[in-house]
């Protein structure tokens, strides 16, 4: 497992943060509007959904190019 993390090319490593400072950015943005806690908790879900469907997105398409 360790040799298949090692094989992320810096290019994709650089990818993946440039799209989480995104993710970030627009995360702290949406929270800025939030007045109530039904707010918070449909926001955050909506934002957890979202980073989980583009991981697992991102980990078949590294995986697709792995060949695993």
């Amino acid at each position: 497992m360790v040799e298949k993390i090692r094989s992320i090319g810096r290019f994709d490593i650089f990818l993946l943060l440039i799209l989480g400072i995104i993710f970030l950015g627009l995360f702290l943005r949406v929270m800025q509007d939030v007045t109530t806690v039904q707010d918070l908790l449909i926001k955050g879900a909506i934002f957890t959904v979202a980073i989980a469907i583009f991981f697992l997105y991102a980990v078949s398409k590294w995986q697709d190019r792995s060949g695993l």
